[in-house]
């Protein structure tokens, strides 16, 4: 049964409780920054038109008023990416998959509507990661067969002075007096200095940052508030606001070989989900076998051979599962994002039509969602599809900053 992994979905027995596991994208923030935009054509053509420079010149008298500069233009033309994909429940699965926390009820409809929802939830993770990786400067795609990769050319990429991470010594409040220098001259207001929780818990035990406090405040106490960091931030640099964006995703395989306790190498389906580095959680999801979990590092990526940097304690069997959260903005990075005085948004999520939003003749741009019905087909399934033609524009290369500030 693919659709739901290891889960022993047509087992009968008593069922005390259902419970889901939440995914961590209720609380995407992206799109607020990258608004969605939809366009009729295929190929994006944006025309920019340069801001006035200089002053009026000087004129002696009786002569010639002397020419001033025109203001120049120039284009981007970008094609937007496919994402696409779907669920497909086969005669089993139709017939007897029973709906969660029953004993033997039919699921049917239920499943379809179910999986509308699981395609809905992942293309949303796909357009805020790609939104994040805009901001990052690039987006590179190897994935399914299709390999292409963007650079958006940012202006603005800088590092600390010294690495966050160094919670003694670092200086993040002269790290960021000097970042939000780069706006100087351009019209635009930082706005918001977005981070994770790794680095929203570095400045919160910077030695610097509980000095001043406690010259400011007068304390004695060392511990600073979340609410007194994002007070002190919106102070020192004139209102700009402080977030922690929590948000990210999960990737997961299952392994294909038993696991014993002692051994440093799993086998797992995709390999590819995995990176030097990832921090993951191995789950034996068949409690006949013992519900162990543990929590490993990988250190390397050969194939589907994932090695981690110490041994088992466990022993995890043949379909467990091995994930790792990865957050949108990484355990290195914070971003500042610039406001301009125009109202107009720094990037746009731009969706071009598709044959999948309406019909062949009649294509529309947006998310779209199909279901399609092939019970007089052999061997009888049901398909479910979700997916978008789209991509980030950034429509201004020097208002925003990625910051590196862990390494």
């Amino acid at each position: 049964m693919g659709v739901y992994g290891g889960l022993n979905i047509l087992k009968t027995g008593y069922i005390t409780k259902v419970l889901t596991e939440l995914p961590d994208n209720t609380n995407l923030i992206g799109q607020s920054l990258c608004p969605m935009e939809t366009s009729d054509l295929q190929k994006i053509v944006i025309d920019y038109v340069e801001s006035t420079f200089g002053m009026t010149q000087p004129v002696a008298m009786n002569s010639a008023s002397p020419l001033a500069p025109a203001k120049g233009m120039y284009q981007r033309t970008f094609k937007p990416a496919f994402w696409r994909e779907k669920i497909r429940f086969d005669e089993e699965e139709i017939l007897t998959l029973r709906q969660p926390g029953t004993e033997g009820k039919r699921w049917g409809k239920g499943q379809v509507q179910d999986a509308v929802q699981q395609l809905d939830s992942r293309l949303q993770t796909r357009i805020e990661w790609l939104i994040w990786q805009m901001f990052g400067g690039t987006i590179t795609i190897n994935e399914n067969g299709v390999s292409f990769a963007i650079n958006y050319n940012i202006a603005f990429s800088v590092q600390a002075a010294t690495s966050w991470a160094t919670v003694a010594s670092a200086d993040p409040l002269s790290d960021i007096t000097n970042w939000v220098q780069k706006f100087r001259g351009t019209g635009i207001k930082a706005d918001t200095l977005y981070v994770n929780s790794i680095v929203d818990r570095y400045l919160l035990l910077n030695n610097k940052i509980r000095t001043l406090l406690r010259y400011q405040t007068g304390r004695k106490e060392d511990l600073v508030s979340a609410g007194q960091l994002k007070e002190l931030i919106g102070k020192q640099f004139s209102g700009l606001k402080y977030e922690v964006y929590t948000s990210g995703y999960h990737m997961r395989s299952s392994l294909t070989a038993d696991a014993a306790s002692g051994q440093a190498v799993v086998n797992v389906q995709d390999g590819s989900q995995f990176v030097a580095g990832d921090v993951c959680r191995l789950l034996n999801t068949d409690t006949t076998n013992g519900h162990y979990q543990e929590e490993v590092t990988v250190l390397s990526v050969s194939s589907n051979a994932v090695t981690m940097t110490g041994n088992l304690t466990s022993t995890f069997y043949k379909g467990a599962r091995m994930d790792t959260f990865k957050p949108f903005i990484g355990d290195t990075l914070a971003f500042i994002m610039g406001k301009r005085g125009d109202g107009q948004p720094i990037a746009n999520c731009v969706t071009t039509p598709s044959p999948y939003g309406a019909t062949l003749l009649n294509p529309k741009p947006g998310k779209f969602g199909r279901s399609y019905d092939k019970s007089d087909e052999d061997p009888p399934h049901v398909d479910v599809l979700a997916g978008i033609y789209m991509l980030p524009r950034l429509n201004f290369i020097d208002n925003h900053i990625k910051c590196t500030v862990v390494f």
